[in-house]
């Protein structure tokens, strides 16, 4: 192998010009050094290829970098070794290395989520993303839906508060991670059922593919983790911030940190929301506060203690739907023609006409015309509908038919309310080097209300209807306990961490528990329900009602043509451009089935490897896990 050198004359100019250079990099202020990381970096960077480029000028390896453990936020100042001369007039600077291992704004460099275990995200061959809190502050992000907004493969559900969960392994909405629905969701790694806040949330850790062996059978979507503030032994700035927004947004957030000395700190995060929203009847009503005590009894700092005791109750009504009704349904009701009747059969009618229209009229009716009219053009591929318009089209008290853009299709009094209470204890040390370990105690006290209904147009474009389609009262009350053991050392340069432990968990849950609101609508306090004209058919109405004064005796409600309208009729054929729109939240309490309360048992044991080799180029991951379910029946 021939070695290239240079003579000394020819590189003596250029190593006096890097020196110099260096050596002026070096003289920064440190006041600059505290007012702008990101300028603190590229210097380092310019100075790392400066030495570089004189170590290969002069013919040698770089020195080995001296340790430091200087921050970008602190001043910039060389290593105190002494300068050596190699050649006479020529001046070498000892290198220095800055170092830290702090996380930057939006940068995250270190998941909790990952592996379980934490590890550097370049370091593991998992795909996940860190949503920060200033990421969640400065994009205004408040639910699951927001944050998928912002994750490559993910999909939000715009109208994901307004469903119901689908069991207890399936979460509140139809958000979904690579194509598949997510139903991983976790609170410092612990199974979150309920809707949760991001007000608390010092990050949200997304896991993006099949995770089972660190977190269990699931979907392979991926797991999403949300880890809150915890207390800090260090001062942090009390913060209220209000907000305040054009789409009726009202809220309130505080953050407060108090530590008493370096063993005791507590820290209170909430949050109050009174908005509304750009469609009629929509609202986002929001009470949270987040309450947490850490306690380090020795000088050590090897073991803490954490408690933490959580509320949530968050009311809300928003919009489910837009306008993808096609024109064509609506004129084929006005003026049916003989070929849509032909297609129908329907052309040896005696009114052939009417039993057209008859056919289309209620909500659900397009698909009917959509078929009728495929037939009868000869294509059967032909679109029902192609495209989706922000509102609705009615006619108004002038019979003009006009675009509703704040039009709500969930009706006036439909609602969801999660309702969580949670406790938690957890208890991490560290005895030894080679031994970290975590017990976490999680006691979840959860409700899911829900009045659900959707309006729907008929045929002829006036009416609406407005029934209540059905309540919902979940509930879920758990105890989850997790204990860990990370074994570390490092041997023949290998990393070696080893995660054993497991988790038992306990609840009494019930699910897809739907009242009878829907079958038998509780029309007692329907105005007309004590009038023999609104309530033709004599239905019941409980004598504490009518005594009590809650309905008007005689009372009815009009339509647009003066036509007495029966109870039902006040929500079945509900008139947006002449009535006042009903509530239909007297229809139904919130119940739960005959056959109420189940229990279920889960315990899983797990061991997880994870090794570093090659200079940390290379990272190995193995595991076992072992999971058991068992459900109890009612209890």
């Amino acid at each position: 192998m021939n070695k290239q050198t240079t003579p000394t004359n020819r590189i003596r100019p250029f190593a006096r010009f890097v020196s110099l250079g260096l050596a002026a990099s070096l003289a920064v202020p440190a006041g600059f050094a505290q007012t702008d990381a990101a300028a603190v970096r590229r210097i380092q960077e310019e100075n790392a290829a400066l030495r570089k480029r004189l170590a290969e000028l002069e013919g040698r390896a770089p020195a080995a970098p001296a340790k430091s453990t200087t921050t970008p936020a602190g001043p910039i100042a060389p290593a105190a070794a002494p300068m050596s001369t190699a050649d006479e007039g020529i001046t070498v600077l000892s290198p220095f290395q800055v170092s830290t291992d702090k996380d930057f704004g939006y940068l995250k460099t270190n998941s909790i989520t990952a592996t379980r275990i934490g590890v550097e995200i370049q370091r593991t061959p998992l795909a996940i993303e860190v949503k920060s809190a200033e990421f969640l502050s400065d994009t205004n992000a408040s639910s699951i839906t927001d944050i998928l907004r912002y994750t490559s493969s993910g999909s939000g559900d715009n109208a994901f508060r307004m469903a119901r969960p689908a069991n207890g392994a399936t979460p509140q909405g139809n958000f979904t991670m690579r194509g598949f629905q997510v139903n991983s969701l976790l609170r410092n790694g612990v199974t979150q059922y309920g809707s949760w806040s991001v007000d608390n949330a010092e990050r949200v850790e997304i896991v993006k593919g099949p995770a089972a062996l660190f977190f269990g059978s699931g979907a392979p979507g991926g797991v999403i983790n949300y880890v809150t503030k915890q207390p800090s032994f260090s001062k942090i700035p009390t913060s209220i911030d209000y907000t305040v927004g054009n789409d009726q947004k009202t809220k309130v957030t505080f953050d407060t940190n108090q530590n008493f000395g370096k063993r005791a700190a507590m820290r209170v995060v909430g949050g109050w929301e009174n908005s509304g929203g750009d469609r009629r009847w929509e609202y986002d009503k929001n009470n949270n506060i987040t309450g947490n005590v850490a306690i380090s009894p020795f000088d050590s700092g090897k073991l803490k203690i954490t408690f933490e005791a959580q509320m949530i109750d968050n009311r809300f009504n928003e919009n489910r739907q837009d306008w993808f009704y096609p024109d064509g349904w609506f004129q084929a009701y006005a003026t049916p023609t003989p070929a849509l009747i032909a297609a129908a059969g329907l052309s040896a009618n005696a009114d052939p006409v009417t039993a057209y229209r008859n056919r289309i009229f209620n909500p659900g009716g397009y698909g009917t015309w959509g078929n009728d009219m495929r037939n009868a053009s000869g294509n059967l591929t032909q679109a029902t509908y192609t495209k989706i318009i922000k509102g609705a089209y009615y006619q108004d008290r002038n019979n003009r038919r006009i675009h509703d853009t704040s039009f709500n299709y969930t009706e006036r009094g439909a609602y969801t309310n999660n309702n969580i209470a949670l406790t938690s204890a957890t208890v991490e040390g560290s005895p030894f080097d080679w031994l970290d370990t975590r017990y976490v105690i999680t006691k979840d006290n959860s409700r899911f209300d829900a009045i659900e209904g959707i309006m729907n147009p008929y045929a002829d474009g006036r009416l609406f209807n407005s029934q209540i389609a059905s309540s919902a009262g979940y509930y879920r009350k758990l105890t989850d306990q997790q204990f860990d053991l990370v074994f570390k050392k490092d041997i023949a340069g290998i990393k070696n961490k080893l995660l054993a432990g497991g988790f038992t968990r306990k609840s009494i849950q019930q699910y897809n528990a739907n009242s009878a609101g829907a079958m038998f609508p509780f029309y007692a306090q329907i105005p007309g329900s004590t009038n023999p004209e609104g309530n033709p058919n004599n239905a019941f109405v409980p004598a504490g009602v009518a005594q009590a004064g809650q309905v008007p005796v005689n009372q009815v409600i009009r339509d647009r043509f003066g036509v007495i309208k029966t109870v039902q009729q006040v929500f079945t054929q509900y008139d947006p451009g002449f009535e006042i729109a009903p509530d239909i939240k007297p229809l139904a309490a919130i119940d739960r089935t005959l056959l109420d309360g189940y229990g279920a048992q889960d315990q899983a044991g797990y061991i997880n490897y994870q090794g570093q080799l090659f200079n940390d180029r290379l990272t190995i991951l193995a595991g076992v896990r072992r999971e058991m379910h068992r459900d109890s029946g009612q209890v």
